[in-house]
């Protein structure tokens, strides 16, 4: 876990050893000095010290917030947070990033110990709501979003930005060997992975000891094979019109199975943390991986002169069906603070802080994410972001990830999972999926009927 605290200084001062033979004077002395500073409160001097320490300590409104741990955004928060604190030193803002295991499940213990943020990255909206853990967003704050997250028609979160997903690859690699980087088809593009795996490269790396990694891929082929025709087979399948083991979700997740037990997924895929799929990349041992922008600038960092390109992965007809991250979920209020003026008033100005056009540029550009404000943002890109962009314009359909979807199309508590490590377990184990299918309709069933 790392934590972010902003805190001011405090100095102590020392006063020297006297010597014995004068121990009265010193005595006396020491007794003014002591009555003089308790009234005066310092001399000139010390003045900026003193106020230093009253801003510390009564003066300021402290706040706890908690937000996910992936590297380019944790960066991206920690240039927010010290830059507005240098604006408003009278807010204390305590930052802390969940950089381990499931973000939900930190802040569930987070709850269960009593230390549940003031403010709050939410990753799971539906959940906190219906938990009744989230205050509602004021509307000086709500308006400042094209869409904010609503329940009855009342505003709980604030999307933080938006994602979309996409095959990201080593552009050099591509123009040198004159690959197509605009592939019409998913068969197209398998093409030109097997040209790549030809060549006696790896065509794609996947971070698959990262569960939740899974859900790249896993979206995609859902969107591609289910939600394009049926936005609401989630729905379909609490009300029973749909199951898992239908034609169409066969068909994606064994397309998906396809794809990760042929020669174009990296070998060691299962044990590939996320982290490393920058590095893997620049360095050669890979030529591209699925994920999203926020990978430009961990693509940077490793190497600066990295040329990275950008390009959907469409489905059979040609249809590009981008899937979007983090509209459905951003930034929260805690319930417990909603009747804190003084500490309302303090998020109120940070998440304002945050929207203004000259930081959230400045954000986005370090993730290479889309703004979700009413504002018009724009800043300098490179080409893959242009390309991104592009895409997103023109795409055939906007679809979220499958844990990104609320309302009645929100999945179970825990199927996420549940789905993404059955998964890994069909790929490893090269398992029948018609048999397996079945169980994860079961699956959604017992959980959905414990809530």
């Amino acid at each position: 876990m790392e934590a972010l605290a902003y805190n001011e200084v405090t100095l102590k001062r020392e006063v020297p050893k006297m010597k014995k033979k004068k121990w009265w004077l010193s005595g006396l002395f020491v007794l003014l000095l002591i009555i003089t500073v308790g009234c005066s409160g310092g001399s000139d001097d010390d003045s900026s010290d003193s106020a230093s320490d009253s801003e510390g300590d009564s003066a300021k409104v402290e706040l706890d917030f908690v937000y996910t741990g992936d590297p380019a955004f944790r960066q991206a928060m920690d240039e927010v947070l010290a830059s507005f604190h240098e604006e408003h030193p009278d807010i204390k803002i305590n930052g802390e990033s969940a950089t381990d295991g499931s973000y939900d499940e930190y802040l569930r213990t987070k709850d269960a110990t009593g230390e549940f943020p003031d403010m709050f990255e939410v990753a799971n909206t539906q959940e906190y709501y219906e938990s009744d853990r989230l205050a509602v967003i004021p509307e000086d704050l709500a308006s400042l979003v094209d869409e904010p997250v609503t329940f009855e028609g009342k505003p709980y979160a604030l999307p933080r930005d938006a994602g979309a997903l996409g095959y990201i690859y080593n552009k050099a690699f591509f123009e040198e060997h004159g690959l197509n980087e605009d592939p019409q088809t998913y068969e197209e593009f398998l093409s030109v992975m097997q040209e790549i795996r030809d060549l006696g490269e790896t065509p794609i790396a996947v971070g698959g000891k990262d569960v939740w990694h899974m859900g790249f891929w896993v979206s995609h082929f859902l969107a591609n094979e289910v939600y394009k025709d049926n936005k609401d087979f989630h729905a379909d399948v609490y009300s029973g019109d749909a199951s898992w083991a239908d034609s169409n979700p066969t068909e994606a997740l064994t397309k998906l199975v396809d794809l990760f037990q042929s020669d174009l997924v990296s070998e060691n895929w299962i044990s590939t943390p996320d982290n490393q799929l920058a590095a893997l990349v620049t360095s050669g041992k890979a030529i591209g991986f699925y994920s999203g922008p926020w990978m430009f600038s961990q693509l940077k960092e490793a190497d600066p002169d990295f040329e990275i390109g950008f390009m959907d992965v469409p489905d059979d007809e040609g249809n590009t069906n981008m899937v979007i991250t983090g509209i459905a979920n951003g930034w929260a209020i805690s319930k417990d603070i909603e009747d804190n003026q003084e500490k309302m008033e303090a998020i109120t100005t940070f998440y304002k802080y945050f929207y203004q056009k000259e930081n959230y540029s400045e954000y986005l550009k370090t993730l290479g994410n889309m703004p979700t404000t009413v504002e018009e943002i724009s800043y300098e890109a490179g080409a893959a972001r242009n390309q991104l962009m592009e895409t997103y314009n023109n795409a055939d359909n906007k679809i979220t990830t499958i844990d990104g979807m609320i309302g009645e199309n929100k999945i179970p508590g825990s199927f996420r999972d549940f789905l993404y490590k059955s998964i890994q377990e069909w790929i490893l184990n090269d398992a029948d999926l018609s048999k397996e299918l079945p169980k994860i309709n079961a699956e959604w069933e017992r959980l959905s009927e414990q809530e």
